[in-house]
């Protein structure tokens, strides 16, 4: 399994953008998803880790993703380091995804959501108006294992 990862993960170039932990990726499709005929499908692609860990094992994959020179950079790694079935990787908004990859049934949906403050999807642009910033809450920090049992009052 770490062998198949490490392949993946030396194929990157993420340039500065998130990357999918390809051994996470690995590990989901392994355990989730039964061998032979196993569609996955990702609505917020980004860089071609989730795609080519699932070509490698044998899994037909659609990615949708926002930007266009992400799907071209895709594109370009699949064509170096994919098997077959090769990763599809479609240009366009998720919110379109009925369209964008029209008659694909999928087994598992598999994904990571945008990353909002962290990367630039676009320049303010978006089909349904201008894109919002969203602020990401802060999750609390935990000082000490015992205060996460149950009926602790802190």
């Amino acid at each position: 399994m770490l062998r198949l990862s490490s392949k993946i993960r030396q194929s990157q170039d993420v340039d500065g953008n998130s990357a999918f932990d390809p051994v996470l990726c690995e590990l989901m499709l392994q355990w989730f998803c039964p061998r032979g005929g196993v569609v996955v499908l990702d609505p917020f692609a980004g860089i071609s880790i989730a795609g080519m860990v699932a070509s490698l094992l044998g899994f037909e994959y659609r990615g949708v993703e926002l930007s266009e020179p992400q799907v071209k950079a895709n594109r370009k790694q699949a064509a170096k380091f994919a098997a077959e079935p090769r990763p599809i990787w479609h240009h366009g908004d998720a919110r379109e995804i009925a369209t964008l990859c029209k008659g694909v049934a999928a087994d598992f949906i598999f994904t990571t959501p945008p990353y909002p403050g962290i990367e630039r999807y676009s320049d303010g642009y978006h089909p349904g108006g201008p894109v919002a910033p969203v602020r990401m809450r802060q999750q609390p920090s935990v000082r000490d294992p015992e205060e996460m049992r149950y009926g602790s009052s802190s």
